[in-house]
């Protein structure tokens, strides 16, 4: 039996796959924890089979940013606004 502490992208079948066990070994080395909800930093007993742990989950890809629409996009109507503005100061001779 080992202790593993709970990564961030990792799951109960992700941490069983990398540990060569199953969900319900874990569940069972772990009375009294609700398997369906693990957390980061959490720590589970796991029984280990004969081969050692394989190599650990992969964090997570980041999603989009916070704000809606493609850098692409955004960035065009950027420029689009700066060329405005030249165009504005040139004519008025600022």
């Amino acid at each position: 039996m080992i202790r593993h502490t709970v990564q961030p992208g990792e799951t109960i079948g992700t941490i069983a796959a990398r540990y060569g066990t199953t969900v319900r070994a874990i569940a069972e080395a772990n009375p009294g924890v609700n398997i369906n909800y693990i957390y980061v930093g959490q720590t589970l007993r796991i029984p280990v089979s004969q081969y050692p742990p394989g190599p650990p989950f992969p964090p997570p890809v980041p999603g989009p940013g916070p704000f809606p629409g493609n850098i692409e996009q955004r960035l065009r109507r950027l420029e689009e606004r700066v060329t405005n503005i030249e165009n504005r100061l040139r004519r008025c001779g600022c």
